[in-house]
């Protein structure tokens, strides 16, 4: 399952709204910084929702440098049952052959 940190992310992302400085629901990766609006974002928090194929690169700006990631399917799905759809992961990673926990 996702750390309560990598959740509460997935519900920014999630939102149908700008923030209130009019940033949309986007995570931000340049070099090696990633942001959520003006939220600095830990690189291990952005792995576990890119491991568990809860984001997806939305575009590449090859001017800036700037990766624009989006909350995609699988991650709206962990919002409402993150039991269920981690183990449907894992079983798609490791091809069943692993006893899920």
């Amino acid at each position: 399952m996702l750390s309560k940190t990598a959740m509460e992310i997935l519900e920014l992302l999630n939102r149908d709204d700008e923030d209130e400085w009019g940033y949309d629901r986007e995570l931000v990766h340049e070099k090696r910084r990633w942001m959520l609006g003006t939220k600095h974002i830990p690189e291990r928090v952005v792995n576990e929702l890119i491991f568990l194929c809860c984001v997806s690169k939305d575009s590449f700006d090859k001017e800036t440098g700037f990766e624009r990631w989006a909350i995609n399917g699988t991650g709206r799905d962990m919002l409402v049952n993150p039991r269920e759809t981690t183990k449907q992961i894992k079983n798609l990673l490791y091809g069943g052959k692993r006893e899920i926990k």
